[in-house]
């Protein structure tokens, strides 16, 4: 089973008609929208993180039945958190409010609990569990704290996983920011960032532990010789096995652990194009949940050692998945079917 924690929240998406602006909401948070893309694209999923017992915490638990996620986090009285998403042609920007706020009521014992309930039975069955985090979640200095004891509590019985998802203008603390990402990226096995988190990691690196730091200007597009010699260095540094980059519309790069002493082995897989963009609010999301349901597939069909045909096929699809979700409005990621039949054209000779 796929465990994801991490914020959940109801993004108010702007929309202009004949001069008046109103928003329309629909359920979000990174992790939350990861869990429900993984949960449509085939994934046993189940959602930690509490949830507000208020009306738009109902409607986001009736979301995730929907989809065929369950939810293994409690209820709290806090209200739930908001975030208001404006659209400038197609590319979002947001503010968040969530201060005190459900799903940052967090019980560390609680969620080991619920791990460990559910590590057991995926061993009964030979299996192993994964646990995915990120995102707003582990900027605050109280609620980020415990995903991180959780997360290095858990890596050595589960398949651990991160989309750090750095959005600057929420750290609390930015020194203690740091230091807590390293620490879970050191407890991971996947290691998702965008090339603007890796811009933001090396522009800003104050941890005296790391080996990639350099300075990056604000404005500089990663070059594929720096994206690869980071990749190499979170590889090297830590126990991942996986790290991936994802550059937009120019695609994403998946590095694969090798032998010490030995560069990592690569795949690139652009981006497919399409006519009909609507937005990308969950692109990076959507494209998570698809890798995270490719990569429970696999291991589920005893593909430890996962080839390297494999793994294209997961980037495809992973790829796919989040075009699809940016020809609809908001976070609405694709069924499996849905993936597959538009790969059948597309991939088409």
């Amino acid at each position: 089973m796929l465990l994801v924690g991490g914020e959940n929240l109801f993004d108010l998406i702007s929309e202009t008609s004949n001069g008046d602006l109103t928003y329309k909401a629909i359920p979000g948070g990174s992790p939350y929208n990861t869990a429900i893309a993984a949960g449509l694209l085939g994934a046993e999923t189940a959602y930690i993180s509490p949830i507000s017992s208020d009306q738009l915490g109902q409607a986001l638990v009736d979301y995730l039945t929907h989809t065929q996620v369950q939810h293994l986090g409690d209820r709290v009285e806090a209200p739930t958190s908001l975030a208001l998403v404006n659209l400038n042609q197609g590319q979002a920007s947001y503010q968040f409010y969530r201060e005190q706020s459900a799903e940052r009521q967090i019980d560390l014992h609680r969620m080991q609990a619920i791990c460990q309930q559910v590590v057991s039975s995926e061993q009964s069955k030979q299996q192993q569990a994964i646990l995915h985090i990120g995102s707003l979640a582990l900027t605050g200095e109280k609620d980020g704290e415990l995903w991180c004891q959780l997360f290095e509590w858990a890596q050595s019985t589960m398949f651990c996983s991160v989309d750090l998802n750095i959005r600057p203008q929420f750290i609390e603390n930015e020194l203690n920011y740091r230091q807590r990402l390293e620490r879970i990226i050191n407890s991971a096995h996947l290691i998702k960032l965008s090339d603007e988190d890796l811009c933001w990691w090396l522009r800003h690196d104050l941890a005296q532990s790391s080996q990639i730091a350099e300075t990056v200007e604000l404005d500089e597009s990663l070059s594929e010789e720096r994206i690869i010699k980071s990749a190499n260095e979170f590889l090297h540094t830590s126990q991942a096995q996986f790290v991936i980059v994802t550059q937009g519309s120019k695609g994403s790069h998946l590095f694969i652990k090798t032998p010490v002493g030995r560069e990592a082995s690569s795949l690139f897989y652009p981006a497919f194009k399409t006519d009909s963009l609507q937005d990308t609010v969950g692109a990076g999301d959507t494209f998570m949940g698809a890798f995270l349901a490719q990569i429970q597939g696999l291991r589920k069909a005893h593909k430890h050692e996962m080839n390297t045909s494999d793994l294209e096929s997961a980037l495809a699809f992973s790829s796919m998945a989040a075009m699809i979700n940016c020809e609809r409005s908001g976070c609405k990621p694709p069924m499996q079917n849905e993936v597959y039949n538009r790969l059948k054209t597309d991939l088409l000779p």
